[in-house]
């Protein structure tokens, strides 16, 4: 027989209970039905997918009322997401394999860390990975089209548009004279938006720049989402991000073109001086279901390498499905890329990346969102959690019993808290939420309160 709960029904006035486990900060791009776009700019019914790529829609959305202490995770792959030390992360333990004892990702293990775990974790002496991002849907419409795509990609690659005051229209673009296909297509485009320009050819670098001035076509990339910016700044236009899958694909075609390479590892390797736009391209990569590596090449100058670059590198499987889905327009650079096709079933360690950091930076102010039905979405390359506002207002409902602040919510308004009250808590599922999410909260390992932990005024 069912067992009947008995609560008592306070003639008391109802204090406002506030809440929202805020996750990330602005800026992190959040993979929803209009392409991704920053978290601070998704609204209440964005259809957003989730684990498995299961939709759910956005429901509630949050914003921490002040700076909040933020944590930056970096993967080996180069991965990097900044969350707040309350987020949840799907993390799992390595198992070893035979072949040289070498170690993967023991998904059936996997659980829902805090950031703020990560950050005290020793990961030389114990490895844990943590679940990528899976792709999710494009867009079924955009503002470009695909020739925009590649040609703002050869412009992030090889192309000057910095230019300000009385020259703020001036831009070229330059690449070696092998590539004439890249110069013939560029010569197309500019014409067929009836622009006049020139060619000129560069005896010393053995390259072919292409110089024009139009008014028309720099408001446009403007109002588009290109910044006027030079090399080490130049990110990845705001109209890709909302890009449909064929606008993404043609776009990183084209800065390959200019900024990439196909090697007879083989390998696709793209090389540029601007972290944002690496960073950008290398998340892009992950709607498609591709890894790939980028790290920092410092200052050689044994090497002629006087500057500072990123490396992007694309191999193995993924390259397969680099070759597939996106491929290069230079045929000696197409030529190098294999033609055997990707397996049809995503392998499974695909979806996970090993940590090597999780370090403290500065507050920041963070969102989060209440995703239905699944608690799931995906941001910034990784698998993220739904914004747990009903454990956070089982904590405010405890410090209304108690009084006690900790000092992980000292931002919380403390006018609403007004004790003593008295209060019965029925809650089912307090055995699964306790332990990971309620008591670290409170932190009641750094008791500010009157009196010690466990006296009169309670714990």
């Amino acid at each position: 027989s069912a067992t009947a709960l008995a609560i008592h029904e306070s003639k008391a006035r109802v204090l406002g209970l506030g809440g929202g486990n805020r996750c990330q900060p602005a800026g992190t791009r959040v993979i929803t039905g209009r392409g991704m776009i920053p978290i601070e700019e998704v609204v209440v019914g964005d259809v957003v997918p989730g684990r498995h790529r299961h939709p759910g829609r956005v429901t509630t959305i949050y914003k921490s009322p002040e700076p909040e202490s933020c944590y930056r995770i970096k993967t080996k792959r180069g991965y990097t997401m900044v969350a707040n030390a309350d987020h949840l992360n799907l993390v799992a333990k390595a198992r070893r394999r035979a072949w040289h004892n070498a170690q993967d990702a023991d998904w059936k293990s996997a659980a829902w860390t805090r950031t703020d775990a990560l950050a005290a974790h020793d990961f030389a002496h114990e490895s844990l990975y943590i679940h990528m991002s899976t792709g999710g849907g494009f867009p079924q419409n955009c503002t470009i089209n695909e020739d925009d795509a590649y040609f703002l990609g050869l412009m992030v690659g090889d192309g000057y548009y910095a230019a300000k005051g009385s020259s703020r229209n001036v831009m070229t673009y330059t690449t070696n004279d092998r590539d004439i296909e890249l110069i013939a297509f560029m010569s197309k485009y500019l014409a067929g938006r009836s622009v006049n320009f020139a060619v000129s050819h560069k005896r010393q670098a053995n390259g072919t720049s292409i110089a024009w001035c139009n008014a028309a076509l720099s408001e446009w990339m403007t109002a588009v989402g290109v910044k006027r910016c030079l090399g080490p700044e130049k990110t990845v236009p705001e109209c890709v991000w909302r890009g449909t899958r064929e606008v993404v694909s043609k776009f990183i075609r084209g800065f390959a073109d200019s900024d990439g390479c196909a090697t007879t590892k083989p390998s696709t390797v793209f090389v540029n001086r601007s972290f944002e736009l690496m960073r950008g391209v290398h998340i892009l990569l992950r709607r498609f279901g591709m890894n790939a590596s980028l790290h920092y090449v410092a200052t050689n100058g044994s090497q002629k390498r006087p500057n500072a670059t990123w490396r992007l590198e694309v191999t193995g499987v993924n390259l397969r499905k680099y070759a597939q889905d996106i491929g290069f327009l230079a045929p000696y650079k197409m030529a190098r890329l294999p033609t055997k096709t990707p397996p049809a079933k995503a392998q499974t360690q695909a979806g996970w990346d090993r940590i090597v950091s999780a370090e403290k930076i500065h507050s920041q102010v963070v969102y989060g969102l209440t995703i239905s039905p699944k608690p799931h979405y995906q941001a910034d390359g990784f698998l993220q959690h739904n914004s747990s506002k009903t454990t956070t207002m089982l904590v405010e409902m405890v410090m209304c019993m108690t009084g006690v602040f900790p000092d992980c919510l000292k931002h919380l308004a403390r006018e609403k808290f007004r004790g003593p009250i008295n209060c019965r808590l029925v809650l089912e599922s307090l055995t699964t939420t306790l332990y990971p999410t309620i008591l670290p909260k409170l932190q009641y390992f750094k008791w500010t309160g009157i009196d010690r932990p466990g006296g009169e005024r309670g714990h």
